[in-house]
């Protein structure tokens, strides 16, 4: 028996159906275990496909690019392993410190600078010209 705080007789709760439920699904673990395995192994059946482009055309590159670095390689001929000297001569090298310098000079403050003044531009042209279209629309009624 029940009793509240102000001294009545409360009634007994009704019984969980979750309890139920969770004693039904017990006795169907093997079942549940199946349908999980089968599902994992639909989803990467399903992913397969885009796996093996991301590695064909991402990972297998970039694995030759770092492995190209560490050689000579001429055009024409066998490579020749260098080791990190290609990346020792980078600092010291006058034609990536000039290009450097322009890309610096024009590219990025092209993207930075006239980038965003070209877009604030074209927002201003969009409103003028949708202010055109609401003007001529406004008449015709």
């Amino acid at each position: 028996m029940n009793r509240s705080p102000g001294g009545s007789v409360a009634a007994a709760p009704a019984p969980s159906t979750t309890v139920t439920a969770r004693v039904r699904r017990r006795g169907s673990s093997r079942a549940n275990g199946a349908l999980a395995r089968r599902r994992s192994l639909t989803g990467l059946l399903l992913i397969s496909p885009a796996l093996l482009l991301v590695g064909v055309f991402f990972l297998w590159p970039l694995g030759m690019t770092v492995w190209m670095s560490f050689h000579r390689w001429p055009l024409l001929g066998t490579p020749e392993w260098t080791g990190l000297d290609n990346y020792a001569a980078i600092p010291g090298n006058e034609t990536l410190t000039v290009v450097h310098w322009i890309y610096n000079s024009t590219f990025a403050n092209f993207q930075l600078g006239y980038g965003s003044a070209l877009s604030v531009l074209l927002l201003v042209l969009l409103l003028i010209v949708n202010g055109v279209q609401l003007f001529l629309l406004r008449d015709r009624d």
